[in-house]
């Protein structure tokens, strides 16, 4: 089920995860028809660094977003 914060709390506990251990950013790919991950990324500060064609192995395109983590 949608909206019960899950991957919220999922990503959120990966960057403190990778922060903890000096990582200094992270980076997600999804499918640029994937709206609700689209959504997430930019509700938890993610910003759009750019696209791939043909990315995947259906041949939809990736698009990414990053963010720099506290350490």
């Amino acid at each position: 089920n949608r909206k019960q914060g899950i991957a919220t709390a999922l990503l959120l506990a990966a960057s403190e995860w990778l922060g903890q251990r000096k990582i200094r950013r992270i980076v997600l790919e999804m499918q640029a028809k994937n709206h609700a991950a689209i959504q997430l990324a930019r509700k938890l500060g993610y910003e759009y660094c750019g696209y791939c064609d043909d990315y995947f192995a259906n041949h939809d395109i990736a698009i990414f977003f990053k963010a720099n983590l506290k350490i």
